[in-house]
């Protein structure tokens, strides 16, 4: 199979989960085989080298996707969501459909709706299917955003104002695909939801090699917990802030040794401040595996948001039992008994996280179950392969 990969972002660094799950499927379809054009927009890594497979290439296209102030002014004046509109243009195009001159594709794969627009144009031109990967339906996350801004304030009528536009944008998007992988079931029943023609499946992230993650607990540092994610979007730092104003507190009242990791890239310095109070500000690792195997607990305090949290599916896969918000876990299919407990109430949160430390064979017991849950629920073969006969179906019919 000829695949031609569409992504909005250079993701072979796997730093952040929204790289993780676009490499997924580039590793994924190449290591069984297919061959794979991934195609990507943003600036030319200058620092990072990646040996792509021999069955495989990466095409470059220079253009910038930042939220500039002329496009969020000329936002104001468009019916075209801004979301949509800063991943096109007709340069884009005309590489794209130079590149694709010499070259013989089945189908394409879009990763994220900011994709679709591209996807659609360049399947009409190759007559070949599309498929739009939504790692999240992205109104949500717009809409979320908007009801936690104050009512007084012009962002967010600016934000509510680009929801409602960007909702009916990508349900047109998504009817005009051949078919729409969504991440989780959720997002499975906002697009169903959007319009019912539209052919769906769930497929949700998977975790790499998850079977191997889980050894020993040797190596566990008493009374830790581990914060890990990408600090440049706002909403994260906006969590963390909360779980450090509301829910630590409490926790060190009861146990006074307890340290918070924070692991990321693009810390805000704020964090420092922090460091007399239990939080201890790290930032950026090459390796988030030895934290993983160091710490007790995963914490995902995030109140905007839509998808999958792919951390807290890589930490339960290590054996960490994870405390989070009702959005932060949306989407996870797990129970308490899983290892994931879910509560938007600071004082519920802190109860759960003290009783758990303090319980060192409870956590060794919760871990194990969790990693037992991704290992049979997100293992990423497994999801690679079920995607692939879905695509084999498509380019059947549309032959």
């Amino acid at each position: 199979m000829n695949i031609l990969q569409l992504s909005p972002q250079y993701p072979f660094t796997e730093s952040d989960g929204g790289k993780k799950g676009i490499v997924m499927f580039f590793r994924g379809f190449t290591s069984l085989g297919h061959n794979v054009s991934f195609v990507y927009l943003g600036e030319k890594p200058s620092n990072h080298f990646y040996s792509a497979p021999e069955n495989s290439e990466i095409f470059h296209i220079n253009h910038s996707t930042k939220n500039t102030l002329f496009r969020k002014i000329q936002a104001v004046f468009s019916d075209n969501p801004l979301y949509i509109q800063k991943h096109n243009s007709d340069k884009i195009r005309k590489e794209l459909i130079k590149f694709t001159e010499n070259r013989t594709f089945d189908i394409i794969h879009a990763d994220h709706t900011a994709m679709a627009e591209l996807a659609i144009f360049m399947g009409n031109h190759l007559k070949i299917p599309v498929v739009l990967r939504l790692h999240n339906v992205e109104w949500k996350i717009w809409d979320r955003y908007a009801n936690r801004c104050s009512r007084f304030s012009p962002l967010h009528y600016y934000i509510k104002r680009q929801a409602k536009l960007l909702k009916q944008r990508e349900n047109e998007l998504c009817e005009l695909c051949d078919y729409c992988l969504t991440i989780t079931d959720n997002d499975k029943e906002a697009v169903f939801t959007m319009s019912p023609h539209i052919r769906t499946e769930t497929i949700p992230f998977g975790v790499h090699n998850a079977q191997k993650n889980i050894k020993d607990n040797s190596n566990k540092e008493q009374y830790s917990m581990l914060l890990a994610t990408t600090w440049a979007w706002r909403h994260n730092v906006d969590g963390a802030m909360w779980f450090i104003n509301n829910v630590l507190p409490i926790i060190r009242n009861s146990i006074p040794d307890v340290k918070l990791y924070l692991l990321g890239k693009h810390l805000p310095d704020v964090f420092q401040s922090f460091k007399n109070k239990g939080v201890v500000p790290v930032g950026y690792v090459d390796d988030i595996e030895e934290y993983y195997r160091r710490s007790m607990i995963f914490i995902s305090p995030l109140f905007v948001g839509s998808g999958i949290r792919v951390k807290i599916l890589e930490a339960m896969s290590y054996g960490l039992p994870v405390i989070a918000t009702e959005i932060g876990a949306e989407g996870i299919n797990a129970e308490r008994s899983d290892g994931l407990f879910i509560s938007d109430n600071a004082s519920e949160q802190a109860n759960i996280i003290i009783e758990l430390l303090k319980k060192d064979d409870l956590v060794f017991s919760l871990g194990k179950n969790a990693h037992n849950h991704i290992e049979e629920k997100y293992d990423e073969d497994k999801l690679i392969l079920k995607t692939l006969e879905i695509y084999k179906k498509i380019i059947t019919k549309t032959m």
